[in-house]
């Protein structure tokens, strides 16, 4: 793999998606969505995966949604509790989807990155998100494996 050589315009764009697979012992599917960029860097916010049937109705994997994913911090937060016991705003109202909720909640924040971008051998842009993930772009209708969206045991 090779970095991107800089005087190419930038291989990704707002609102590509970004696909991860990682794990061990089991496959965790990961979607990322492209929300800014340079011709060095972008910035991505991990969104939900839903699930994606064949025409007999079986689940054959995940595939990027629009639903932003959401972590709880603690820098400048005003409150001390539990986040999910100790808020007005519990989990559930969170898992809920309950954007409106959740954009009041000064301790909550959409989960993003900024990753230099790269260029593989096959011309595919990636972002090392993590030492053990690499989001490379891809298409969002294609149905990645995910062990326990399709009901196999993690560990």
């Amino acid at each position: 793999m090779t970095d991107l050589n800089f005087d190419i315009k930038a291989p990704l764009k707002v609102g590509d998606y970004l696909h991860a697979s990682w794990g061990y012992n089991q496959t965790n599917a990961t979607f990322f969505r492209v929300i800014k960029h340079t011709a060095k860097m972008a910035t991505v916010v991990e969104v939900e995966g839903r699930l994606a049937y064949n025409d007999d109705g079986k689940a054959i994997g995940l595939v990027p949604s629009d639903t932003q994913r959401w972590d709880h911090f603690w820098q400048n937060c005003p409150w001390r509790g539990d986040p999910w016991q100790d808020h007005p705003f519990t989990g559930r109202d969170l898992d809920a989807d309950n954007i409106e909720a959740r954009n009041q909640l000064e301790c909550w924040s959409p989960i993003t990155y900024t990753r230099k971008i790269h260029l593989g051998g096959d011309g595919i842009a990636y972002l090392t998100i993590e030492d053990f993930m690499l989001a490379s772009k891809a298409d969002p209708h294609k149905p990645r494996y995910d062990t326990i969206a399709l009901g196999f045991p993690g560990h």
